[in-house]
Order: structure tokens, then sequence, then C-alpha cells
């Protein structure tokens, strides 16, 4: 079982507990990549709308990524489709749960 690191908190979980993003050099942007198929370098973070909220305000991202060209629209717009994939509480629902077989 693979072991990644949450770039805020250090955590250490399996990578199947926590979301990964890539930078797309191309394009200067990152993307959510909740299969884990994206090509890319990929940086970890632990499942929760707050912990993603202290990785922008640390710059977390632009540190993992080592780059500056993040912007702050490309950052909400993640945010935007996290909180889509949650629910109102931060946490996954029971419904998805099961559609990913858990």
């Amino acid at each position: 079982m693979a072991i990644r690191t949450c770039i805020v908190t250090r955590d250490k979980k399996p990578k199947s507990e926590l979301w990964r993003f890539v930078f797309d050099k191309e394009c200067a942007t990152i993307e959510l990549d909740l299969k884990g198929k994206k090509q890319g370098r990929g940086v970890y973070l632990t499942p929760d709308i707050e912990i993603y909220d202290l990785a922008v305000t640390r710059n977390a991202f632009k540190r993992a990524f080592k780059t500056g060209k993040i912007t702050r629209e490309n950052l909400d717009n993640i945010r935007l489709q996290i909180v889509q994939e949650l629910e109102p509480n931060g946490r996954k629902s029971k419904n998805e749960d099961k559609k990913r077989g858990r």
C-alpha cells in the first residue's frame, strides 16, 4: 500500500485516504485528481475543506509544485469543485461511499 504525506498536516496516510492534486505545466493550473490517474507531479492533502483552505493560505501548493504561477482564480475553482463533491458538513456522503464500493 502506497503511503503519502499531506502537504499541510504532514500526516502520513495511504494514497486512497488523501486528495491528489496535479500541476499542469502547459496551462499553469492545478487540478483535483480524485481518481489518481492524471499525469504529472502529484501532491496530497487530507480530505477536509478546512485543510484545503489552510493549504491556500499558507501557499502550500506553490511550495509543493515549486512554482509561483498558480492563480487565485484557479484555487477558487478547485474549492468550488471540492464543495460540490462533498456534503455541506465537509464529508463524503454515504451514497458516494457506496458508489465507490466502500
